[in-house]
């Protein structure tokens, strides 16, 4: 517990804030909890919702956090998770003012989590100068690029690891399994790629997706798919 850090992120309008959390592997997330409370969404629902889809249960973590009312267990999404998880979000029911705050979070969590743990500054015991920001933007750089590399190799593990199954189980048997984690990851790599290339938000570009293939949310669509979800991520470059 004493390698799990937290961090409170205001959000605007806001009365309660989002729990960050930076768990002992370096990872950094949210409680599904918080984000449940600052947005006005039902928790056991949404619970529920994540506990039905294996690609987001299986990115679940879950913790033990100290309170004053003893020992508690949290459940937290990684980042880029919570983009997937509310894109899923039937946001046409809602009032106006809610929907623009989801799609604020939805857009925005990654960044926020990030800056919440980046902006804590430990008091220097003596002055330290600051590195150039031309430094601090490589580095930043270099961060994103590993992370982008660490998402593609993980799916190409997966790929060797489904083609076996395949030939293991047949393919009526492939056709069966939900995105993983990895491919969720990759999806949202390719979303941030169309947002930096065409300015297009992450969450509309997820919300696209899920309509072109008629399905309520993204995590629904099946491996098989995959396919032909880059060639329609292809189509929009």
């Amino acid at each position: 517990m004493s390698d799990i850090l937290l961090a409170q992120v205001s959000l605007p309008g806001c009365i309660y804030p989002m729990q960050a959390v930076q768990l002992p592997d370096g990872s950094r997330g949210a409680t599904v909890r918080s984000i449940c409370l600052a947005l006005s969404l039902d928790y056991p629902g949404q619970y529920q919702r994540i506990r039905r889809t294996p690609s987001l249960m299986e990115a679940l973590h879950t913790i033990t956090l100290d309170t004053t009312g003893g020992p508690q267990e949290a459940d937290v999404l990684p980042g880029w998770c919570i983009t997937i998880w509310l894109a899923g979000i039937q946001l046409k029911r809602l009032p106006a003012s809610k929907r623009a705050l989801i799609r604020f979070v939805q857009q925005k969590v990654v960044l926020l989590i990030e800056n919440a743990f980046t902006s804590r500054k430990a008091a220097p015991s003596a002055p330290a100068s600051e590195p150039p920001p031309g430094v601090v933007n490589q580095i930043r750089e270099g961060f994103s690029l590993l992370t982008e590399s660490f998402i593609r190799l993980a799916t190409e593990h997966q790929d060797l690891e489904e083609r076996v199954t395949t030939l293991e189980g047949g393919p009526a048997r492939h056709a069966m399994i939900a995105f993983s984690p990895q491919r969720l990851a990759h999806l949202y790599l390719l979303a941030r790629q169309l947002r930096a290339s065409q300015g297009l938000p992450i969450g509309e570009t997820l919300a696209g997706l899920a309509d072109h293939f008629e399905v309520e949310d993204i995590s629904d669509l099946p491996d098989s798919a995959w396919p032909a979800v880059l060639t329609w991520f292809d189509s929009l470059r």
